[in-house]
């Protein structure tokens, strides 16, 4: 559709030529944005949900002082917890799918504009190469759930 567009109607000269440099910083500023505000909104709802945290016995330590087994601390319910985890992240990728895929929309605003293809092009590559790191990782989900509990919810 791009193509389409640039080759059947793309208009002699900008309309103002000010709107590529603006929409450049803003388009730097929610690339900034989209890495940390989802983390920050999963952070703060994750903290919200509780997660009982008990004491069981370390299958892996060796028998301590007074032939007392070693505990170590785990969920008491891990499987609602990562459901929950899984939500967040469900939250997380769309929000950050959607501002990364914004700066995209912002080089087709330009090129209808009447930008030249030097101006429109560093858009599109830019939430291309920002959308290939959207995904998250599973060291990642459990990083957030060790900083938010001190408890990490994979052994």
């Amino acid at each position: 559709m791009f193509g389409l567009l640039w080759v059947v109607e793309h208009p002699p000269a900008p309309a103002e030529p000010l709107f590529g440099p603006v929409l450049a910083v803003v388009a730097a500023v929610e690339a900034i944005v989209s890495f940390l505000l989802p983390r920050h909104l999963a952070r703060q709802a994750l903290a919200s949900t509780p997660a009982a945290i008990v004491d069981e016995p370390d299958p892996d330590a060796s028998i301590g002082f007074r032939d007392r087994a070693a505990t170590r601390r785990a969920f008491a319910d891990p499987a609602a917890l990562q459901a929950r985890v899984d939500e967040l992240s469900q939250m997380s990728l769309v929000l950050t799918c959607a501002l990364r895929e914004s700066i995209a929309i912002f080089g087709l605003i330009l090129g209808v504009l009447g930008f030249d293809l030097p101006w429109v092009a560093p858009f599109f590559v830019a939430a291309w190469l920002l959308l290939a790191l959207a995904f998250p990782t599973g060291r990642e989900l459990d990083g957030l759930v060790l900083t938010t509990y001190g408890v990490p919810l994979r052994r």
